[in-house]
């Protein structure tokens, strides 16, 4: 208790909390003492208040706009275009885009139901091309906008930082393109510039991209230097243009033709340089730049490389080659990839005849390299699911009757992704149920045929040796292969993706031998 005449406002020091500042039971005096305190006090929480307030109605403005799905970013896509007849079934009816891995609209690509990604070759369109909506696109990993009639300067894609192959090439594009044009786009693997008009230097930005393997730059107008990449190329070139002076030391071990059409280069795998080569400056390049003018041929009539063969997704028509089919050449990819197909449908058949005369998942990586097996059929049982070849197709695991049971939980879990829109539509457990024969066999996966009802069957081709093919790629490459079609070649009908199984599953063709598809006759 105070003694008489003490002041007991310094016992109250201790800024009160907001509990106190209601406390009826509180001394007057003191309340007088600490005001101008607790005054401050209490405008700091409404400041603090107001603040959140602040922060919450702007969140609550911000999550809807992120609501835009996948349709509608697409719809606003197209109507940026100036042309877009070839999208006439891209549509607002009320449908989705994508339906699981199927595409509803012309040059989606499909992956659970996300857009992935676009491959628009070869439609006419041209416009704006509204990198902001394809942005919104989440999953898109690849854009394709091959022989069209897009022109303009590039458009800002560093926007599209989750892509991993970008397709621009044989367009109308120009002007220089900014040095940061490409940054932030680490993820970026393949990049098409080819058959455009771009001029000026070499964006520095595309030097630091680490994880590129593909970059095509020729016939375009390109002055300056080489950059010195950080990336290991698998495929590159920068011929037809009006680079000058040294290749840097990255590019030292590339072919030398992709370097032809700039005659101001030099350094190798080019002729050495001079002291004048050098020393030289963009500026002083006027000889390099009437030789790049003279010796860059049109579109129509440079041929691509082989690598573009394995990497352009326009090769396979002879107009998204951009020149007149030759039938030399294209005798011989034909028989390439058929001699391709054969050698490796005949390894595989040797893995899956192994899973089924050991009657034992675990054992499946032991196979007989390189032979191939007499017919076997193998009749489906109840009992025995995971023993037989579908079991092994599907990826089940484990044996017995508990292996069964996995097996059918699995596969009905997946579907087959098919690449032909003109067919019958058939499931994975289809693929289980049905009576297979053994084709062959060998190192790489094996081969059989599976007979799903009277007049249907297909021949199915495992893979075991493919496990470290992503997701992305895999799905990338199985729909290229969808779209080729030659009287020599056996289309692919659909595949099926895990990381533990690659399927490709193709018409079965009676005496379909490569002998005789090649030489004709009614038996190999």
């Amino acid at each position: 208790m105070p003694v008489k005449g003490e002041h007991a406002a310094p016992l109250l020091r201790v800024p009160p909390s907001p509990i106190d500042d209601d406390d009826p039971t509180s001394n007057d005096d003191d309340d007088d003492a600490m005001a101008p305190h607790r005054h401050r006090r209490t405008n700091k929480n409404d400041v603090n208040i107001k603040s959140l307030l602040f922060l919450f109605i702007i969140f609550l403005n911000v999550v809807p706009s992120r609501g835009l799905t996948d349709t509608e970013n697409l719809l606003k896509f197209k109507a940026s275009l100036a042309d877009a007849r070839a999208l006439a079934n891209w549509a607002d009816d009320g449908g989705q885009v994508c339906d699981g891995d199927r595409a509803n609209w012309i040059g989606v690509l499909c992956d659970e139901g996300l857009v992935w990604g676009l491959q628009l070759e070869t439609m006419g369109l041209k416009g704006k091309i509204d990198v902001d909506s394809l942005a919104e696109l989440e999953e898109l990993k690849t854009l394709s906008l091959i022989n069209n009639e897009f022109d303009g300067p590039l458009p800002e894609v560093r926007k599209l930082v989750g892509l991993r192959s970008l397709y621009l090439s044989n367009n109308q594009f120009s002007g220089e393109i900014p040095g940061d044009s490409f940054e932030g786009m680490g993820k970026l693997k393949k990049l098409y510039l080819s058959g455009n008009k771009f001029t000026g230097e070499i964006p520095s930005s595309l030097a630091g991209l680490s994880k590129l393997t593909t970059l095509k730059l020729e016939q375009n107008q390109f002055t300056g230097r080489l950059p010195e990449f950080t990336a290991k190329f698998e495929a590159f070139n920068a011929s037809d243009n009006r680079l000058e002076g040294p290749i840097p030391a990255s590019l030292a071990n590339i072919d030398p033709s992709a370097f032809s059409g700039n005659k101001g280069l030099c350094g190798k795998p080019l002729e050495e340089c001079t002291a004048a080569q050098s020393s030289s400056s963009p500026a002083s390049a006027p000889t390099a730049s009437a030789a790049g003018g003279a010796t860059t041929t049109s579109k129509s009539t440079v041929q691509p490389t082989p690598t573009d063969e394995d990497d352009d997704p326009t090769v396979p028509t002879a107009a998204a080659a951009g020149g007149p089919w030759k039938p030399s050449t294209a005798s011989i990819v034909i028989v390439a990839i058929v001699v391709g197909v054969a050698v490796c449908g005949i390894l595989a058949a040797a893995f899956i005849l192994t899973r089924c005369r050991n009657q034992s998942p675990e054992s499946i990586e032991a196979g007989p390299p390189g032979t191939a097996p007499p017919p076997t059929t193998i009749q489906h049982k109840q009992d025995a699911a995971p023993e037989s070849h579908a079991a092994a197709a599907a990826g089940g695991r484990g044996g017995g009757r508990g292996g069964g049971k996995k097996l059918g939980a699995e596969a009905a879990a997946v579907k087959l992704s098919f690449v032909r829109e003109d067919r019958g539509k058939f499931e994975l457990t289809d693929l289980l149920k049905a009576s297979a024969e053994i084709l062959g066999a060998g190192c790489f996966g094996s081969s059989y045929k599976a007979a799903l009802s009277p007049g249907q069957v297909m021949v199915v081709k495992r893979f075991k040796q493919m496990n470290n093919v992503g997701r992305e790629e895999f799905h990338e490459h199985m729909r290229r292969l969808g779209r080729l079609k030659h009287t020599n070649l056996l289309p692919l009908v659909a595949y099926y993706y895990r990381k533990e199984e690659k399927l490709l599953v193709h018409d079965f063709v009676p005496y379909g031998s490569l002998a005789v598809h090649l030489h004709g006759g009614t038996k190999p």
